[in-house]
């Protein structure tokens, strides 16, 4: 499952989700429509919070009985009236914050979802100024391989981050990314497959009032 982004209707709150259904094939797809739906259901519709949305799929993914399958995801809303940033996790690698050349990992984790019913999901409240990075990427990033089977990892991401400009756009920082475990990889397809990342950049545009933002799946 790739990333998606929407606007809570008339809030000025941006929510923002990373997942990876496990598996491939038809059963894949499908628990992944089922997800999908589930999360537009909680997010444009009712607008709730990320941790209480992580918790209820888990209920409704539990409830499908889907045996063997699990979806690792990570929820976060941007407010941009208080300038804060909400995140709640479930099974991914943990956030990344980008602030004045150093990085912090944001240690928040949990239970992938599907996994065991009634799992209740802890989140963390972040301050966040203009010439903030967030960066969020799915573990297929981190265990990109090389053709010495080495791991890209958590230290070549973060040293990759320090070293682009502290004005670089979050189109410009998404493709350092992907260009850098193309060139760590050896461009191998097998590779590309389940890297999926998202990259927030805080401008002075952040704090202005969030209008239309299109869902993407």
């Amino acid at each position: 499952m790739t990333q998606g982004e929407c606007c809570f209707r008339g809030s000025g709150r941006l929510a923002l989700t990373l997942g990876d259904v496990s598996g491939k094939g038809t059963a894949a797809v499908l628990f992944e429509a089922l997800t999908i739906g589930v999360l537009r259901e909680h997010t444009v519709d009712h607008g709730e919070m990320p941790a209480e949305v992580l918790a209820t799929l888990n209920v409704r993914i539990n409830a499908a009985r889907l045996n063997a399958r699990f979806v690792a995801m990570l929820f976060a809303v941007l407010d941009s009236n208080a300038q804060q940033l909400i995140i709640a996790n479930a099974g991914n690698p943990y956030p990344l914050l980008v602030r004045n050349g150093r990085i912090e990992e944001i240690r928040l984790s949990g239970i992938p979802l599907g996994l065991m019913a009634g799992t209740r999901y802890e989140r963390v409240s972040l301050d966040v100024a203009p010439g903030d990075t967030v960066v969020f990427v799915s573990d297929g990033i981190l265990e990109c391989q090389s053709s010495k089977k080495e791991s890209f990892g958590i230290g070549r991401l973060a040293a990759l981050l320090t070293s682009l400009p502290s004005d670089a756009s979050a189109q410009e920082i998404s493709s350092a990314i992907l260009c850098a475990t193309d060139v760590f990889s050896g461009h191998s397809s097998a590779t590309r497959d389940d890297r999926s990342l998202i990259v927030l950049r805080v401008t002075e545009e952040s704090a202005e009032p969030l209008t239309r933002v299109p869902v993407i799946y």
